[in-house]
């Protein structure tokens, strides 16, 4: 089995080793074929720095140069992520003007514009990837002691991307922190094991509107989700956790890629008609901003009138909630990620539009003194039309809502990686120490998964899992006023909610459930598959539904003993063992209890007993029989209670077994040994048999 694990991992070590030579290569052609890739958006040096993978665009889009080579050109700005390039940057300056974090050192940063593309932040990952101070990506059997060109990755933004650079990451022990990434899948740290996240995982999110729909007794809604990963994973995991508190999914469709115009409002306006259908008066949607956008637009066309639930996608979305006739289809709750004010955040945007506006930044940036990173703006002039188009009055794009909600998670992950590192170099004092000259990833790794700090009165953590310890903010959309999202509860383990805040499409809370409840004297009977949806019936005249006293026996039955099934972690690695999570300890106390009263009473008596005079004894068989018992039993109970939960049917039916062969050997075995080999001694007489026939024909003489 050795040398079968030794070849596993020789023959990974060998594919990792052709994929990092030909993916390196691919990199280098790449990056000097046209600068738009691989050119640096923002770089400033340091003696550790940060890498940041930001999808500053939104497409990429290959064309032929003179030699007939593809090379790939980034389309279309994307001034969501470019506020988070922003926020990145200004936590890292903020730190190095810092005097109690990191205050004898300096931070610096390299960030990649991977244009919303995985092979692309492949190419950046592997550029993080290389020896510190240079451009060579070494092939080592082992990366414990290897120095990376950055300490640490903040970003991708997609799951997509996570699954293409994170296990290179996590191969290289590296710390990676998405600021986006919800799914359940990056909980596995067999594969992702440096992965970390500033935002909560899919599992909160949807125990987050399950309790929601349980706050306001909707049971019967529409389920509506992109067609990414971010969509499909979201709808799985709370139509799970819907299904284990009896909320009933009515309606369930995912709105299709966008392929032609024709085909998608086809299938969106057939979704709508399901909906519709559906009779619900709540819809979840768990999708991506651009689905958002069309299905809604779509949704107003028709007038569909309901309550929205929305996911952190869009909750923030200025774009949508400004949507014309928006404000006309119903009432809007959201989920949004936990953030706080990022004190002067606004002013270094102001002042950093202003200077690009300027060309301040564009020219002459090449001493080592200035800030070299705004030079790379000449190279996307698409990104400095874009940003020349928002003067610093008039940067609501960058300001909005949505964009500081990204940008204070960013911030987040910068100073998370800062305390780490702060503590590596300085332990718990605020001075100067002695610095070390090199630092591996795998320190940084375990100080990150480790650690507690406070940021701005919040203290932050990572769970073992990589999830941070914070929650949600409920908020509810404003058509009008100054404010256009308002917060009306939030939600970690706990849902808090103030009702009152709630602005109701209707005149009071609108009820969504496909039954209503019975009355008292009424029974449910199911309609269909659905539980929620069922049939009230009153009961005939001279009978009674019986559910005070059915209810009682089943409150205490379900309060002793409830029959619920819960993974066993003592098993074997690979395998997960169902077991009852309470036995019937009540019940089996009773039943144990009153046969060993059983067996004591009947040892005891036999075992006083006067031996018969030239007569088989049976009171010794039973003696003998019960003390089997016995001991049996007394046996049975530690090692029932040692025995892993795999084995505890097995050892129940060994010992239930073997009592009752025991019991059948004490009575018995004496018996046939007489038979077989007493012959002499196997009369009626001997074993105390009255022959009745004899009796009679005594009497009558």
């Amino acid at each position: 089995m050795q040398g079968l694990a030794s070849l596993k991992d020789m023959s990974y070590f060998v594919v990792l080793t052709a994929f990092l030579y030909i993916s390196y290569y691919t990199t280098r052609t790449l990056g000097e074929s046209h600068g738009s890739i691989q050119s640096t958006f923002f770089t400033t040096p340091g003696e550790f720095k940060i890498g940041g993978l930001f999808s500053v665009h939104e497409r990429v889009k290959l064309i032929e140069n003179k030699r007939k080579n593809e090379i790939s050109v980034c389309q279309s700005v994307n001034l969501y992520e470019f506020t988070g390039l922003l926020a990145m940057k200004f936590a890292v300056d903020e730190i190095n003007n810092s005097s109690s974090l990191l205050p004898c050192t300096r931070l610096g940063y390299e960030i990649y514009d991977i244009c919303s593309t995985p092979v692309v932040a492949v190419q950046g990952a592997l550029r993080f990837l290389s020896e510190r101070n240079g451009s060579t990506l070494q092939v080592l059997c082992n990366y414990m002691n290897y120095s990376t060109r950055v300490i640490a990755v903040i970003g991708p933004s997609t799951s997509e991307m996570v699954v293409s650079t994170g296990k290179l990451f996590s191969y290289f022990y590296l710390p990676q922190i998405s600021f986006e990434v919800s799914s359940e899948k990056f909980n596995d740290k067999a594969t992702f094991r440096s992965f970390f996240r500033t935002v909560p995982s899919d599992f909160l999110f949807a125990k987050g509107i399950v309790k929601l729909m349980k706050e306001f007794q909707w049971n019967w809604i529409a389920l509506v989700g992109s067609s990414d990963d971010y969509g499909i994973q979201g709808t799985l995991e709370f139509a799970n956790q819907a299904f284990k508190n009896s909320i009933c999914i009515a309606y369930q469709a995912y709105i299709p890629k966008d392929t032609n115009d024709s085909a998608i409002n086809r299938s969106l306006h057939e979704i709508i008609l399901g909906i519709k259908q559906s009779k619900v008066n709540v819809t979840v949607m768990i999708t991506s901003l651009h689905e958002t956008q069309i299905f809604l637009n779509n949704a107003i066309e028709c007038q569909l009138k309901m309550v929205w639930i929305a996911s952190t996608s869009w909750s923030l979305s200025q774009t949508i909630q400004q949507l014309p006739g928006i404000q006309n289809i119903g009432t809007f709750i959201g989920f949004a990620v936990k953030s706080n004010i990022l004190p002067g955040f606004d002013d270094y945007v102001h002042n950093q539009l202003s200077l690009i506006q300027q060309g301040s930044l564009l020219r002459n940036a090449t001493s080592p003194k200035q800030n070299i990173g705004q030079q790379v703006l000449s190279e996307v002039p698409d990104l400095q039309e874009k940003c020349n188009l928002l003067s610093p009055e008039n940067i609501t794009e960058i300001l909005a809502a949505d964009s500081l909600n990204l940008a204070y998670r960013v911030y987040v992950a910068v100073y998370s990686i800062g305390n780490a590192l702060h503590y590596i170099l300085n332990g718990s004092d605020s001075n100067c120490s002695n610095s070390a000259s090199k630092i591996f990833p795998h320190q940084l790794l375990k100080k990150i998964q480790t650690q507690s700090f406070n940021l701005n009165g919040e203290s932050f953590s990572f769970d073992p899992y990589g999830n941070p310890n914070t929650g949600y903010d409920i908020v509810t959309w404003r058509f009008s006023g100054r404010s256009s999202f308002l917060i009306v509860g939030d939600f970690q383990q706990q849902l808090n909610i103030r009702r009152s805040m709630i602005g109701w499409y209707s005149t009071k809370i609108p009820q969504s459930t496909c039954s209503r409840e019975c009355s008292a004297g009424q029974i449910k009977i199911t309609e269909g598959f659905h539980t929620c949806c069922f049939e009230c019936l009153t009961c005939p005249e001279g009978t009674f539904v019986n559910a005070s006293g059915q209810l009682l026996l089943c409150a205490l039955y379900i309060f002793s003993a409830a029959p619920f099934s819960v993974a066993s972690i003592e098993v074997e690695a690979m395998e997960i063992y169902l077991s009852c999570q309470y036995e019937p300890v009540l019940q089996f106390s009773l039943m144990f209890g009153y046969n060993g009263l059983l067996v004591l009473v009947s040892f005891l008596c036999s075992f006083m007993a006067e031996t018969p005079i030239n007569q088989y004894n049976s009171a010794r068989d039973i003696t003998f029989a019960m003390l089997t018992m016995i001991l049996a039993w007394i046996i049975f109970i530690p090692t029932y209670v040692s025995t892993p939960a795999a084995y505890k049917p097995l050892i129940q039916m060994v010992f239930i077994l073997g009592s009752c062969l025991g019991i059948l050997a004490a009575l018995f075995f004496p018996k046939c040994y007489i038979v077989l080999y007493k012959k002499e001694l196997n009369i009626n007489e001997y074993f105390g048999i009255c022959d009745e026939k004899n009796n009679f024909e005594n009497n009558v003489k």
